[in-house]
């Protein structure tokens, strides 16, 4: 039986395996520990959770189909609680991935140049009882909160299913890919939350710094023109012609 356990899920678990390789730690991080987030990264690796999650779930089904196992381990309580778990990933994937989606939209609207400013803007104004901010770091929590517990079933499965190695590296890509997310979940939330308040004080001090400097350019610039206007009267009225 272990052996035709193995036979059903070779074909995809190769593919699944390359997609769901986890992120080494050092990619989070950028100098000094500071945590590097990245919205775009953040899709694109629900979007790959989401492709290893249907080839899981096309494995089952072919399985379940009955075409070499029907009627033995094919048709059990384990594959079908498999296949629930499967699709029960693929739709908190699937609403993770429109809520992410929906938060970069927010974030493209904004006039903030960079994640980390629009981030620190929501920590800000969550923190002050804005509803919006609420909402949108309640939706991302939701989301993350649906995918941990999907994590968490698909690694009860692995658990019960470790004398079979094939449908073992099958979960095992799932779980990995799951992992991935939530990791990247985790720097998002945190970059949204009152924890990040200090980092929101100090981009709101810097773009207060920014301001100033550009106020006091213009001022200088619109003191030299003035002065040059004035100039300019003055060797006129001396009967002085300007260079061309």
């Amino acid at each position: 039986m272990n052996l035709n356990r193995r036979k059903i899920f070779s074909a995809p678990v190769a593919v699944l395996a390359f997609a769901s390789v986890p992120l080494p730690a050092f990619a989070l991080f950028g100098g000094g520990g500071r945590i590097v987030y990245d919205p775009k990264n953040h899709v694109e690796n629900i979007i790959t959770a989401i492709k290893t999650t249907k080839m899981l779930i096309e494995s089952i089904k072919t399985n379940m189909n009955g075409q070499t196992y029907a009627g033995t381990f094919a048709n059990s309580a384990e594959m079908q609680e498999m296949l629930a778990v499967a699709n029960a990933t693929d739709a908190a994937l699937k609403n993770s991935k429109k809520v992410m989606e929906d938060l970069n939209n927010v974030y493209g609207a904004s006039p903030y140049e960079s994640w980390d400013q629009f981030s620190a803007n929501i920590a800000k104004r969550k923190e002050a009882g804005d509803k919006q901010a609420q909402m949108l770091y309640d939706s991302a929590f939701a989301a993350d909160k649906q995918v941990r517990l999907a994590h968490e079933a698909n690694q009860k499965i692995q658990c019960s299913s470790r004398n079979s190695s094939g449908p073992t590296e099958a979960i095992q890509s799932t779980v990995n890919a799951l992992g991935v997310v939530i990791d990247q979940n985790n720097n998002m939330l945190y970059a949204m939350s009152s924890a990040n308040k200090m980092q929101a004080q100090e981009l709101e001090r810097q773009a207060t710094e920014r301001e100033q400097l550009e106020k006091s350019k213009k001022e200088y610039f619109d003191k030299v023109k003035k002065a040059q206007e004035e100039d300019m009267k003055i060797l006129r009225g001396a009967g002085v012609k300007p260079l061309n």
